[in-house]
């Protein structure tokens, strides 16, 4: 049955998604939970806790009630099944690969990626003994298709990779490494779920920093890591013992495709590969991410405002220089260096070589008017605030 959340905007899911007031004290904010370990009401509640036979928290490197509001407010505005948050995006980065590679196993990555994440695959997970291909030119399909060996367990690229920014082909990866029999892993780092959401172009695990934009005020060093719930890890289970067979899974011999279905891997890589190597986000640090996201479309759409400025030839101000001569006729939202504004719209006041005088009289230094110009909605006029500034830019 479809809940509420369902029929909300990305904005109001961005803010309630994946949280309800708390029924002790009404919080409307999920609350800190700054806490290592948590109450169980019996011994076999705690053994069936562990055991993933029961819900519930056992320990903050697992989970959290303060990290548990972040994973499935994220994991909603991605169109996920479930997420994990981490102390990082390298964290995140690190388990996705290595929840469906292994020693010996093979990953095709896009080469344009974010420096640290090659480094990340070039040397520390070659270590391991995970080997990659990189592709040089990612809109090229038939070089994904022909980097594929019986042993590749996944594809991995960037949405919008930093700092190139050429993005990805969403369907046309996905369907080359669906072809192939293996998962795409995605990046959205920069883009976040507000201006892409690659689950919903063939993409079936998202890994986020949610350092950058996700949090957005630089206070905070996270990750999280997203599951699609798209691909069948049981059809596949030659591939991915671990996550398909009992005797391999690394869990008192928990079968996580049998048990969890679509869930299997966001649970085996909380429960094994999150428990054994500790990378937890802390209580504080997932509030803070939350605060953030709350704002993560208010930070999109100034930055995309910005850049579609920028590409229809705007400048932050236009110099005095410029103005000598031609007349200024800036476009709606933009700066003008003026002194009066004349008609319908400002025209640039002709900067001289020497000293010109304040209007009104007063001191003879160099100064200049940035008039900012906008046209009403209404009567489409042109208005002009005038700030004053001692010297010509």
């Amino acid at each position: 049955m479809p809940s509420a959340e369902d029929g909300w905007a990305f904005e109001t899911r961005q803010i309630r998604a994946g949280y309800k007031a708390d029924p002790g004290w009404g919080a409307n904010v999920p609350p800190i939970a700054q806490s290592a370990a948590f109450v169980y009401p019996s011994g076999e509640d705690a053994a069936a806790r562990f055991m993933l036979d029961a819900p519930g928290h056992t320990y903050t490197r697992v989970n959290n009630p303060s990290a548990a509001a972040l994973e499935r407010r994220i994991a909603d505005l991605e169109g996920g099944v479930g997420a994990l948050a981490l102390a990082s995006g390298q964290a995140a980065t690190t388990l996705a690969v290595l929840g469906v590679a292994r020693a010996g196993d093979h990953v095709v990555s896009s080469a344009s990626l974010y420096g640290a994440t090659y480094t990340l695959f070039a040397s520390t997970l070659r270590d391991l003994g995970i080997a990659f291909t990189f592709v040089q030119d990612p809109t090229d399909l038939d070089e994904w298709r022909a980097a594929v060996r019986p042993e590749t367990r996944a594809f991995f690229g960037e949405s919008i990779p930093n700092p190139r920014g050429d993005v990805l082909d969403f369907a046309g990866v996905a369907g080359v490494a669906h072809e192939a029999g293996v998962p795409l892993i995605v990046d959205n780092t920069i883009a976040t779920p507000y201006l892409v959401r690659p689950i919903e172009h063939g993409a079936d695990i998202v890994v986020h920093s949610a350092t950058k934009y996700l949090a957005g005020h630089g206070s905070a060093v996270a990750g999280l890591i997203v599951d699609g719930g798209t691909f069948d890890w049981a059809a596949h289970a030659g591939k991915y013992p671990q996550l398909t067979s009992a005797e391999h899974s690394g869990f008192a011999g928990t079968d996580f495709a049998e048990k969890f279905g679509r869930r299997a891997f966001i649970q085996r890589t909380r429960s094994k590969l999150a428990a054994d190597l500790g990378p937890a986000i802390a209580p504080f640090t997932a509030f803070l991410v939350l605060q953030g996201s709350r704002r993560c479309r208010c930070g999109w759409t100034g930055t995309c405002r910005t850049r579609r400025r920028w590409r229809r030839g705007w400048t932050p101000t236009t110099r005095c220089s410029a103005c000598t001569t031609r007349d200024c006729r800036p476009r709606r939202g933009t700066t003008c260096s003026s002194a009066t504004c004349r008609g319908a719209r400002p025209r640039c006041w002709r900067s001289t070589s020497t000293a010109a005088p304040r209007p009104g009289g007063g001191s003879s230094r160099p100064w200049s008017c940035s008039t900012t110009c906008r046209t009403s909605a209404t009567s489409g006029r042109w208005s002009c605030t005038r700030r004053r500034r001692r010297t010509c830019r």
